[in-house]
């Protein structure tokens, strides 16, 4: 095994060095995307694809399929959005 001889130190260092401040404090992890920003960006790229495949075959019900799921997408990621903005003002808003 070529791994087997590799020091993981380093590796364990930085993760500390990450996971808490410079005072000491834990610090929980930033969340990159919300559920709904997630679940909305998945349904638009799923609908991007029902459309193509739509176009391809030439099923016009399958490309309006696909529309729709990609205005669904857009709003449920737009929702995501404006609750990610709210949570952004709370937390300047105690600082």
């Amino acid at each position: 095994m070529p791994y087997a001889s590799m020091d993981l130190r380093p590796i364990g260092a930085w993760l500390k060095h990450r996971r808490y401040s410079a005072g000491g404090h834990f610090r929980r992890p930033e969340v990159i995307m919300n559920s709904n920003q997630v679940k909305g960006t998945a349904k638009d790229v799923a609908g991007k694809v029902q459309q193509k495949v739509g176009e391809a075959t030439g099923s016009a019900s399958q490309q309006i399929k696909g529309i729709g799921k990609q205005i669904e997408g857009k709003i449920r990621k737009g929702a995501g959005d404006a609750e990610e903005a709210a949570k952004d003002a709370e937390r300047k808003s105690r600082s």
